[in-house]
């Protein structure tokens, strides 16, 4: 029980302006709107550049992050095979086309990665409804007189969002590290 004081924060006795506790109750919904609405107008810039990205990759035939070091390679052995005879070269091409990956193929849990829109996504809807949520509890405490600090939803909020973002770049660093070996 002891655990449960510290972690819920304690109700306050409400002295102040009715009317004024109501209003800063309204600007914080609607800054938790607003973060929430960024966050989706985020998500739709990230789907429309990746289709933009897709468009791009698949018009000039490069792989999901520009040409590799592997397709350099094999244009520089493709070059250097030119100059021995047709036999060797069909041979020397084909089991080098064998030996290297694909570069549109990614292993493991790559090959299907959380994108950056769906993050953004989620946490637009979290901020929304945490906004909703915040709003209506509140307004219901500021009825009888009492104010609960808020402290867990932002906390969570910042953690959340900071690690999320973070795991996306891990993510995309090691895409690229792979794509690029």
């Amino acid at each position: 029980m002891s655990f449960l004081r510290r972690v819920i924060p304690a109700r306050v006795a409400n002295n102040g302006s009715q009317q004024r506790d109501h209003h800063a109750n309204e600007r914080t919904f609607l800054s938790w709107t607003r973060a929430g609405l960024g966050f989706a107008a985020m998500a739709l810039a990230l789907d429309r550049l990746d289709a933009i990205d897709k468009v791009l990759c698949s018009k000039f035939g490069l792989g999901p992050l520009g040409p590799s070091i592997q397709d350099q390679n094999l244009n520089q052995i493709q070059i250097q095979n030119q100059n021995q005879s047709q036999d060797n070269a069909d041979r020397d091409s084909s089991t080098l086309a064998n030996a290297i990956p694909s570069v549109q193929t990614l292993p493991g849990p790559l090959a299907h990665a959380f994108p950056a829109s769906r993050l953004c996504q989620v946490l637009g809807v979290w901020c929304l409804g945490y906004g909703f949520f915040r709003y209506w509890s509140m307004r219901r405490y500021l009825l009888v007189g009492q104010f609960v600090p808020a402290f867990w939803g932002p906390v969570f909020m910042t953690c959340g969002s900071f690690g999320a973002f973070m795991a996306l770049g891990l993510q995309v660093d090691r895409k690229a590290f792979l794509v690029n070996i």
